[in-house]
Formats: C-alpha cells, structure tokens, sequence
C-alpha cells in the first residue's frame, strides 16, 4: 500500500484563513455521513483566533462552525461544509479511491496531506482531479508501509530510495519532463553519473521485488 505525502491547494477554508494568515489548521476527522452533512472537525492554531473564527462566517467552503474546547493558543472547531465546500473538497474523492486521509494541515502556504493509497493508479486518479480543477499537486515523499528487514521497500539503499523520491517529486518521470538529470543531482548534492547509477540499481531493486521482472522462456 503506497503512501503518499504531497502538497495541493484548496479553497476549504481559504476565506478564514485570509482573514488571519497566521492560522494553522491541523485536521482532526474529515468524515461523509450516510445521512447529513459533510463534516469537518479540526484543531486551530495561532495568533488571532478571534479573526480566524469570524472569518468561518465569511467563508463560502463552510455552512456553520461550533467551536468545541479551547485554549489560549489553540481551539478545537468543529464545521459542516456548505454545498460549495461538498464539491470542492478532496475527501469525497479520496473516499470513493478507498484511500484514507492519515494527516493534513492548512495553512496560509496550502495544503498538506499524507494519504494512504491501496495502489499507484488511485493516486494518479487523485492527482489528475486537482490538476482538471487547476490545483497544484507536489508530492514531497512516497513510500510503502510494507518495509523490508532493510526499513526501506524492495530492498533499496536509502540512497536508492532518495533518489527516486526526488526524481518523482521533482517531474523527472513525467512527460515531458518536468526536471533534468543534473537539477535533481544539484538538490541531492551528487554528481548527474551518480543519480543515473542510483536510479538504475534502484528501479532495478523495485521490479525484482514487486515481481514484474519479465521471465526468459
């Protein structure tokens, strides 16, 4: 089961958020109830909550706001989505791949999520759903939670596995591509004949263990 860590954008709570730019919005439960409304339970943080929370009033992604327990620094908010915030936001989507949201955040940077995916087609599907709606998608890390005696997947070196995680985040594989050999290297701090050896000893890793290796007769 692939996880994934990426960064998007979303306009649920984008409102609030203007209004006190300071605010980080850690997600508590994201849930679809059979019957009723879409709702959303989430802990704030930051400077000026007061605004943060008159700014829930002014924001078209949300219906209503009960604040449920606070503190001097943070508060624990509960919301239901309004019929904008339904369309809008990834959870239905993520719901209908059977994925599950394991972590998210929300600040005035965007959005931060890692997801749990049950294959790489769901999250090329999720990928390709932010994109038609003109959102930026950037995955910063992924990963399988089936790990080796090694701690890393298909028996890979961490070098191995850093390389293609920074190849992947960085668009080296789309096509066209977004990156070259020698900008990733750069980032990695390793020369571009280095990354082509790590990327070739690493995929080869990855094939030999997911067993997609093409037997000779």
């Amino acid at each position: 089961m692939p996880i994934a860590e990426f960064r998007s954008e979303t306009p649920i709570l984008r409102r609030a958020i203007d209004v006190a730019p300071s605010t980080r919005v850690t997600v508590v439960d994201d849930r679809m109830p059979p019957n009723g409304a879409m709702k959303l339970i989430f802990r704030a943080e930051g400077d000026d909550l007061d605004a943060f929370e008159r700014g829930l009033g002014l924001d078209p992604t949300i219906a209503d706001a009960r604040k449920l327990d606070e503190t001097a620094s943070r508060r624990l908010i509960r919301v239901n989505y309004s019929e904008r915030g339904v369309e809008e936001s990834i959870t239905p989507v993520v719901t209908a791949e059977d994925a599950m949201l394991s972590e998210a955040t929300v600040t005035d940077d965007g959005f931060w999520v890692r997801v749990w995916f049950p294959d790489r087609d769901s999250l090329r599907r999720i990928r390709e759903w932010s994109q038609d709606r003109g959102r930026s998608f950037d995955v910063e890390k992924i990963y399988n939670d089936e790990l080796t005696d090694s701690e890393t997947p298909y028996g890979l070196t961490e070098a191995q596995l850093e390389a293609i995680q920074y190849c992947y985040r960085d668009g080296y594989f789309e096509v066209p591509r977004s990156t070259t050999c020698s900008a990733v290297a750069d980032d990695l701090g390793i020369s571009s004949q280095s990354l082509s050896e790590r990327l070739r000893r690493g995929l080869t890793s990855v094939i030999d263990g997911s067993g997609l290796a093409i037997k000779s007769e």
